[in-house]
């Protein structure tokens, strides 16, 4: 068996050599289209001037004149897609034009001495260059619309990897933002030892029951609420809608016990809850703000907790009349930023958690739409 390293440098090995043989095809395959191009350009340019002129010239005419033209078509491109100034590539382009000429007429010297002397014609040499500047610029045209196709194309690439490169980045950056709230959470559960915590429970509530059932039912209330808190996510890190109303109901019960059944609080829950799941802690997370800054003993102005279906929706709502110093009283406002920054990160834009206020009544609205919830349901 080949160590760790050894595996992951074979497979990046054999990337390499997948990604080496793909341009290869690739490069094949530019061959072939650039040859049948040639094909037919020169195909079309021999029949016109069999058309026109009602003869051919000789194979070699062709095949010299044809490779110059070639080699000036592909010089000329490198140099519009190259990465040189425009002086420089100015200045390439007057060395293109002057070599063509020169070369261009080396080989009608080279292949008028193989010419039968009866078919020797002597051109002026003002004619000569004319003709050959002529072909030299329309090689160089068309070349120039090749050359700017490819600088196009490699624009759109650049521009496609840069953003397959941003795309990255985003997700990278999701990743790092969960495991940060991970983290976090980690940390604030890591505070309290809960075999600790859990046997204290237990010794308070063996050491009161007796003499006070009421505060014995208020611890076990506590140790419900403090282990649905503190028990693991499941691997989405969601959680069964029916064990936060449990602990809904809980919270409530235990501060009626607190304050001697005198709270004004309604629970209104027409959900089937079923196998729907939440993030859990943030329905929690509202309903403690309403206990802490609300109003709850004005038995004409009672707070309403209400959890039902609209739609296929889940909405969860919170109403409740304030305290008179609610606005003095000292508070983060942590639970509700990292309530909100755990709800997007489940349900994207598929939610909204909005918070409104008069000078009397505080109101909050919770809404998961029927498309993300039916997501969670199925998984």
């Amino acid at each position: 068996m080949l160590p760790c390293g050894s595996e992951k440098n074979n497979v990046n090995g054999g990337l390499r050599g997948v990604n080496g043989y793909i341009s290869i095809v690739k490069l094949k395959k530019l061959y072939v289209y650039h040859m049948l191009a040639w094909a037919v350009f020169i195909t079309y340019e021999i029949s016109t001037s069999y058309v026109l002129a009602g003869r051919v010239a000789p194979t070699s005419d062709y095949v010299f004149h044809y490779l110059l033209n070639m080699l000036l078509f592909y010089v000329h491109v490198a140099n519009i897609t190259s990465s040189l100034s425009r002086k420089q590539k100015a200045l390439l382009t007057l060395c293109e034009i002057a070599g063509y000429i020169i070369l261009n007429h080396a080989e009608n010297l080279f292949l008028w001495n193989f010419m039968p002397v009866a078919t020797r014609v002597i051109l002026p040499m003002k004619m000569i260059l004319v003709g050959s500047l002529y072909r030299c610029l329309y090689f160089m045209g068309i070349s120039s619309i090749y050359g700017v196709g490819v600088n196009l194309f490699r624009s759109k690439e650049k521009v496609l990897q840069l953003e397959r490169e941003k795309w990255q980045h985003e997700r990278q950056d999701v990743l790092l933002q969960q495991e940060l709230l991970q983290s976090r959470n980690a940390v604030l559960r890591a505070q309290i030892n809960p075999h600790l915590f859990f046997n204290t429970l237990s010794f308070i509530y063996n050491a009161i029951y007796k003499v006070s059932g009421k505060a014995g039912d208020a611890v076990l209330l506590l140790a419900d609420i403090t282990r649905y808190s503190l028990r693991p996510s499941d691997t989405d890190g969601l959680a069964l809608l029916r064990d936060e109303i449990a602990a809904l109901r809980d919270l409530l019960q235990l501060n009626q016990v607190r304050f001697n059944d005198r709270l004004q609080v309604k629970f209104e829950c027409d959900v089937d809850a079923g196998e729907l799941k939440v993030v859990p802690l943030v329905m929690l997370t509202l309903v403690e703000n309403v206990l802490k800054y609300g109003d709850l003993e004005d038995a004409s102005q009672p707070a309403v907790i209400r959890l039902q279906l609209q739609d296929g929706n889940l909405c969860f709502s919170t109403r409740n009349k304030k305290l008179s110093n609610a606005a003095s009283m000292p508070g983060t406002g942590m639970g509700l930023a990292n309530s909100r920054m755990r709800l997007q990160h489940a349900y994207g834009d598929g939610f909204s958690l909005r918070m409104n206020e008069t000078e009397e009544t505080y109101y909050t609205d919770l809404v998961i739409q029927s498309d993300v919830l039916c997501l969670v349901a199925i998984s």
